[in-house]
């Protein structure tokens, strides 16, 4: 098995640099077969206290966890918005509706396809256990169009302020199932960690490791990669996230 133990800092642009490029961007070859495998190891100096992205702004969730979930949008290299589960948005002439379009055939990790009640029962989580849900206040109601199609209600005009926060990495509006959102009602703890990212939850050790594995049926993106938006390719078989709270280790 191939293993690459490094540093926290470097452990973060290699694996993020293992989801790889998009034909378009690579002269017309696909992804190298030839990346694929292994285990990657990253040491990471500081222990998750919760897997729940959702109920905090604490690190080292966003580094862990953004290779697990995902939200509607996320951040660009520039820091602007762009979507990643949503495939579109739009919103009336004052600003008080907005209506996001969900990309089609997205699973989670347990099977289950990505649905607009699935956002709808994960935001609604989120605004309740999350250090920025309060910023929600205005929203008056979601409302289900369409099996993915989901429209926000607010009693004022959002401007993209909106795609901001609902992409901020810090406390990120994660996307789960329904029943996870719907079993877990206080923040700090999931009934499950199931997300829709390339690589899935498999097991936790407390002051030792975390342990995430490919997601073989992960859907993505056929958009450029863009910092956590656009075409992601997990080239590793396995993430070991690594606890090493000892700077000189």
């Amino acid at each position: 098995m191939k293993k690459l133990t490094i540093g926290f800092l470097a452990g973060l642009i290699v694996v993020a640099g293992a989801w790889g490029s998009p034909a378009s961007e690579s002269g017309g070859a696909g992804p190298d077969d030839s990346k694929y495998g292994g285990t990657l190891d990253v040491a990471i100096a500081t222990t998750p206290h919760t897997l729940d992205w959702q109920s905090t702004v604490s690190h080292p969730l966003p580094h862990i966890m953004g290779h697990v979930f995902e939200g509607l949008f996320g951040f660009t290299k520039e820091f602007d918005a762009a979507p990643e589960l949503a495939e579109s948005w739009e919103t009336n002439a004052d600003g008080t509706v907005w209506t996001i379009r969900l990309r089609t055939g997205v699973m989670f990790h347990n099977g289950d396809e990505l649905m607009a009640e699935d956002v709808v029962a994960s935001l609604e989580r989120w605004r309740r256990v999350g250090p920025k849900g309060p910023a929600l206040d205005e929203l008056e109601q979601f409302e289900i169009i369409d099996d993915h199609t989901v429209a926000m209600h607010f009693s004022s005009p959002k401007g993209r302020f909106l795609l901001l926060l609902l992409g901020s990495d810090e406390n990120k509006a994660v996307i789960m199932p329904k029943e996870v959102a719907e079993a877990s009602p206080e923040g700090g703890t999931l009934s499950e960690v199931v997300g829709t990212g390339p690589y899935r939850f498999v097991e936790y050790r407390e002051d030792q490791y975390v342990r995430l594995q490919r997601f073989a049926d992960y859907t993505a993106r056929d958009d450029a990669p863009n910092y956590q938006t656009g075409n992601k390719i997990a080239y590793p078989d396995e993430l070991l996230f690594r606890i090493v709270p000892e700077a000189p280790t």
